[in-house]
Parts: C-alpha cells; structure tokens; sequence
C-alpha cells in the first residue's frame, strides 16, 4: 500500500461525483481511482524536472515491491515446503495464505506501470485485503500457541470472536474509503478519521493479550531453568512471536496518534513484510522440533 491519509472523505470530495458514479455492491468507486500509475505518467506534464521526480519515485516504489515480493516469494516456497510435511497443519495453511496475499498485491503493484496494469483501487483493494489476512492468519497462529503453551486454558478462546470480527469490519471500511491517484501519481485511501482507532481497539486487546501469555511463560521458563532457558525459547518459537507482536503493536501506535505523517501506508506494508518474514520463520522452527520433540505445555497455576 502506497498511501493513505485520515481525511473526512466527503469534506476533500464532496459528494456530487458518488451519484453517476460506478459501484461495485453499494461502494461508489472515485473515478480517478480506476486510473492506473502509467496513464498518470502519460500524462501531460509540461515540467520536465517534474516528470522526471516522478518517474524516480515511481521506479523507486516498484524496487521496494520487487523486494517485497521476493519476501512473500520465499515465504511461500517455505509455506509448500510446510504444507507437504504437514498439510492437516492450520499454521501451514495460515501461512500459505499470508505469502499467496502478499504475492498477489505485489504482482498487482508492480503491474501499475504498464498500459493496461492494475488499477490504482485494484491496488489499494489488495493491500487492504492482504493485510487484513494476514493480522487473521498471524492471530490464528498465536491463538493455537497460546492455547498449547498456557496448559490450555479456556478463557484464551475468549479473544475468537475478537480474531473473527476484526479482519471483515477493517477490510470493508478500507474497500469503502474513497481511492485516489495524486498528482505525485501515487495511490491512496482517503479513509475515515476513526479508521487507524478501529484498527487500535480491535487489535491492541489481542497483542497485550497474546504478549502477557508468552511474557509469563518466559517468566516462568527463565525462573525454572536460568539462561538456558533461552535456547529452548528459540526452538519454541517464543522470541519469533515476541518480535511479530511487537512490531504489530509499534504499527498500531503509530498510525493511531498519527506518528508516521503520511507514510501510514508504508508503514502498514512494513509491517506486513516483517510479517512475511517472520511467520514461516515460526512455523517451521516448531514444527521442525515438535517431530524431533513434543512440545509440553507449560503449567501455569
């Protein structure tokens, strides 16, 4: 995802274009929204130096989604990998689909700079999408984790409905938010001001939740066997979900108080990428040492 900006939509807009305008279900689709980034280049532009910033960050943009793309490449050559060893696994499949919606959304950007590429709303769409599938994949993931490890404790299947509900409710509003091509020729949401505080209430209760549930049994772990407690954290997985967790909550803070200006998007996709790396990276160190060793939960009283 490109851009996004927390403006009121009809206030930059207004609403005269939503009446002759095209919709897909009951969104209105903004015109400019169905242009891609090539006929923004093709444009007339009567500053040469103008063009040429713009064409720079447009190349620029497309290097990052080259990288982008080898990450969810690799992430879902491990995901086949993982599938074939263990195809009844549902972090394998959650896995799967995180890296095929990262592959997709880059193809799709990446498409952007040719004659009849991907729109700039296709583009948008998919980031919203992708990301959205990946906080539920990455929930799914942590749920059956901590649902092992915390000796399987009932109240953890309390944050499902939380899980089930935040992807749909994030997406749709995303999908409803006006696309626009600006004049840099980039593309964006112009989505509700509530909109990174939605994202705030319905994830953070999750990441604190999850995070209190691994802290403890880190807690716990280092108290019964000192340092050495460390290496067998690694093996469970326990650092990787720290490190996913906390990235996520950094994300959230800083697109809920608006730290990160007008690189929310950028944000998001970051990460998303870390996402990328860091989930196959999970799933395949504990399944690699639940063949070798059944993991035993952790009794916590």
């Amino acid at each position: 995802m490109q851009r996004a900006a927390s403006v009121d939509p009809t206030a930059l807009l207004g609403t005269e274009w939503q009446k002759n305008a095209t919709r897909f279900g009951s969104i209105p689709l903004y015109p400019a929204g169905e242009k891609t980034s090539f006929e923004c280049m093709a444009a007339d532009h009567d500053n040469l130096q103008e063009l040429r910033s713009l064409a720079t960050n447009m190349y620029l943009l497309k290097v990052i989604n080259i990288v982008s793309a080898y990450v969810f490449f690799h992430a879902l050559r491990i995901a086949i990998g993982l599938l074939r060893t263990r195809p009844r696994a549902v972090a394998t499949w959650c896995c799967t689909l995180q890296a095929v919606s990262g592959v997709i959304y880059n193809i799709i950007s990446l498409t952007g700079i040719l004659p009849s590429g991907g729109s700039c709303r296709q583009l948008m769409w998919a980031g919203a999408a992708g990301m959205s599938i990946s906080d539920l994949c990455i929930s799914i993931v942590l749920l059956q984790k901590a649902y092992a490890v915390y000796n399987r404790r009932r109240w953890i299947l309390a944050f499902i409905p939380l899980i089930v509900i935040a992807a749909p409710v994030i997406t749709y509003i995303a999908w409803a938010s006006p696309v626009i091509l600006s004049p840099t020729c980039g593309c964006g949401f112009i989505y509700p001001a509530y909109f990174p505080w939605l994202r705030f209430g319905l994830y953070v209760p999750l990441d604190v939740g999850f995070s209190t549930v691994f802290i403890i049994i880190m807690h716990r772990q280092l108290r019964l066997f000192g340092s050495s407690a460390w290496k067998q954290l690694k093996k469970d997985g326990i650092q990787t979900i720290m490190c996913l967790l906390i990235s996520h909550l950094i994300c959230l803070i800083l697109l809920a108080f608006a730290l990160s200006g007008n690189a929310a998007g950028v944000t998001m996709g970051i990460d998303w990428a870390i996402a990328g790396l860091l989930l196959p990276a999970h799933i395949r160190t504990t399944q690699s040492t639940s063949v070798a060793r059944p993991f035993s939960p952790i009794s916590v009283r």
